[in-house]
């Protein structure tokens, strides 16, 4: 059995990986992203993104921050050998909007925003109320596991390497070709 530390620091590249992998198919296949929770209508990187390069000797960190902010320094980081270490992401359904973030070191889920609560006045309306919240951070949590299946399932897949790793190196290099104006034939 390994040692707790040990598995964490051996497995530790996962997290960023997915996060990575997430990020990748928002730009490329949000509609198939949706499609695993029947209420989400949108998924989009929201107003945080963070980016670490742990190779060789230096560490490199670089955060952006903002809404509509632009991921270009983000992308080439990625090309240099970088990761995802923390994404926030919005959710959209027909009527309402969740936004949280994501850490790729434990896949935490932080700073959870749902939909404001009803106003109450009675001790059912209480209840009820409670039950709403409930039900939002549910639908979060749902959508998240969801997508987090679904890499699992690419990833230990046997066409990990071949089909969806280099699509991620694809999606990295295509957006360093369009950024120099080349383009693919």
């Amino acid at each position: 059995m390994l040692d707790l530390t040990v598995a964490y620091h051996r497995y530790r590249f996962l997290g960023d990986e997915f996060l990575t992998w997430l990020w990748q198919g928002i730009e490329t296949r949000a509609a198939a992203l949706c499609a695993l929770h029947p209420e989400i209508l949108a998924v989009e990187i929201g107003d945080r993104l963070v980016i670490e390069n742990r190779t060789g000797q230096s560490k490199e960190k670089i955060t952006i921050k903002g809404d509509h902010a632009g991921l270009e320094e983000a992308k080439l980081a990625l090309r240099k050998g970088a990761w995802v270490s923390e994404i926030a992401l919005l959710l959209r359904t027909a009527e309402k909007e969740y936004r949280l973030t994501v850490k790729g070191e434990n896949l935490n889920l932080c700073g959870i925003k749902i939909p404001s609560a009803s106003a109450f006045a009675s001790p059912e309306e209480l209840e009820s109320s409670f039950l709403e919240r409930i039900d939002h951070i549910s639908k979060v949590i749902d959508f998240f596991d969801n997508i987090f299946s679904l890499y699992i399932s690419e990833r230990i897949s046997a066409k990990w390497k071949n089909v969806h790793l280099s699509s991620m190196r694809k999606w990295m290099l295509d957006e360093g070709a369009k950024k120099r104006g080349v383009m693919n034939t």
